[in-house]
């Protein structure tokens, strides 16, 4: 389960498709730091908010670099890092976790081995050659973007500095045959992805949530990816993929799909990370739509005390997964572009998406018209409540929306972790890479 902000998808006049063009612009010119763009741009895009550019400061830019400098001090940061055998699995939180330690234990089970976790402490030096080089990614992007580069970039310039020193030292010191990723995106996947390129390593992609069509998930940049189902390929060969993904299914998932759904029951609320005004303007809208809700908030958002108090008192919150809830027979689920619509409609579950601002269609694919019921108003949300409470007592309805599911992941749980096992075993069977699938932010560079 992911979750993307619309400020993430390009849509038409968006502000942040300037941005975006000067960083693919700027990683095409780039003399000097174009590597750290790479690495760095997706999640700049991802913390980038639309509306004017706020530049940081020089003392908050020498901080970021002495923290930077700091890192070097610490071992355990960064991405979990677990080796199988020759393989070296690179991931950091919740979902890419869930993803790919069942794949891990699995693997480790088919070779009769045990997986071993590793750290690694990046050289100051080489932290201190990464933040030289943040100045000249700056500088080059400064000159595409008249307003200067946002504060956004430069947190993520620093955070791509101490991935790529800990990728860079973890397969020096590891020199793995493959290494697997969840993430096409974070800023750590994408360091251990080009410190495998320098190095001749194949990489291989095991998404931790469903394809969206954001700047983010626009891109394949590893030698192999193993999706989720066939609408997932079908979107990235459009995009231009240079071979035919594979398809894996999705090892996170186990769907048990509950026999009925109580049309009266409290309806599930799935939220992201989001600002806490924005938040409590959804809460308001729920709660006018339902008098009784179950609150799932989303993994990163547990234990972080600007989420706290954000919940009615009635309402009930749930602090697992939700597809523990999909089980119990509620009758709806409400969100706003979230992993969890398609693991609603696998259960025979519908989907509410809130109401955004402008007029893009949500960000995750799966979540479209008829399957999901697109809000465009608060008052949009009551009858899509409604409506929903009669659609969960539907047997045929649930029926469609199970195979629209099916369509975009097809495997799940043993099925998908088998599928992943024996793909991860073909992958690693590939002496050199064979070249990214899709890099969208290599194009201008090869174009230049």
């Amino acid at each position: 389960m992911s979750d993307l902000s619309h400020s993430s998808r390009p849509s038409p006049s968006d502000p942040l498709d300037e941005v975006a063009g000067a960083l693919l612009r700027s990683i095409a010119r780039a003399e000097r730091g174009g590597a750290l763009l790479w690495t760095a741009a997706p999640t700049a895009l991802i913390d980038h908010a639309r509306g004017p550019v706020q530049r940081p400061g020089r003392l908050r830019r020498a901080h970021q670099t002495s923290r930077t400098l700091l890192s070097g001090l610490a071992r355990a940061r960064g991405s979990s890092l677990v080796s199988v055998g020759d393989v070296l699995f690179a991931y950091e939180g919740a979902n890419p976790a869930a993803t790919l330690e069942p794949v891990i234990t699995a693997l480790a089970s088919a070779h009769h081995t045990s997986p071993v976790t590793r750290s690694v402490r990046p050289p100051v030096a080489r932290l201190a050659a990464g933040s030289r080089e943040v100045r000249h990614a700056r500088a080059t992007v400064e000159r595409e973007l008249p307003a200067g580069a946002p504060e956004a970039l430069e947190r993520a310039l620093q955070a791509a500095v101490r991935a790529q020193a800990r990728a860079a030292s973890a397969l020096d010191a590891l020199a793995p045959r493959l290494v697997v990723v969840a993430s096409q995106h974070s800023t750590s996947s994408r360091a251990v992805i080009h410190a495998a390129r320098e190095r001749s390593i194949p990489t291989a992609y095991l998404p931790h949530a469903p394809v969206a069509d954001t700047y983010q998930y626009r891109d394949l940049p590893t030698d192999h990816a193993g999706l989720r189902g066939l609408k997932e390929a079908e979107f990235y060969q459009a995009l231009g993929a240079e071979r035919a993904p594979a398809v894996v299914g999705n090892p996170q998932a186990t769907v048990v799909v509950p026999p009925t759904l109580d049309p009266h029951g409290p309806v599930i609320f799935a939220p992201r990370p989001q600002r806490p005004e924005q938040l409590l303007a959804q809460v308001a809208e729920v709660s006018a739509a339902a008098p009784r809700v179950v609150v799932s908030p989303h993994p990163r958002m547990r234990g972080k005390a600007i989420y706290e108090g954000l919940w009615p008192s009635h309402w009930e919150v749930h602090d697992g997964w939700t597809a523990e809830l999909l089980r119990r027979g509620h009758p709806c689920v409400i969100q706003m572009s979230s992993g969890v619509a398609w693991e609603a409609m696998a259960h025979g579950v519908p989907v509410i998406e809130l109401a955004s601002e402008g007029s893009a269609a949500p960000s995750y694919l799966v979540i479209r018209e008829p399957y999901a019921r697109v809000c465009s108003s608060g008052l949009d949300l009551i009858a899509a409540v409604a409506d929903a409470r009669l659609a969960a007592a539907d047997l045929r309805a649930r029926e469609r929306l199970m195979a629209w599911a099916r369509e975009w992941c097809a495997a799940t749980g043993d099925d998908a972790i088998a599928n992943a096992v024996g793909w991860i075993d073909e992958c690693s069977n590939s002496e050199l890479p064979i070249g990214a699938l899709l890099d969208h932010w290599a194009s201008g560079r090869r174009a230049a």
